[in-house]
């Protein structure tokens, strides 16, 4: 219980003003409600995702290393969705 209060404080402290009207003191609450807020759910917010992940494509000076982390980027973007 009190790492569930703890978790709320520091959710709550890392609020603007205008956000802390959608929230209560459940941790779990505060972050499904940010979610629903600040994610976009459409069509078009995964077709955009999976654009950017088919469009990417390694650059002659850029190493195998970065082109994976971009490829690794654009996967969990997708999987946040």
């Amino acid at each position: 219980d009190l790492a569930s209060h703890q978790a709320a404080g520091y959710l709550h402290l890392s609020l603007n003003e205008s956000q802390k009207s959608h929230i209560k003191d459940d941790p779990c609450a505060i972050w499904t409600t940010l979610q629903s807020l600040h994610q976009q759910k459409k069509p078009g917010t995964h077709f955009t995702a999976y654009d950017t992940l088919f469009g990417i494509t390694k650059d002659d000076n850029e190493s195998l290393l970065d082109l994976a982390g971009h490829v690794s980027k654009a996967v969990q973007s997708i999987r946040d969705l």
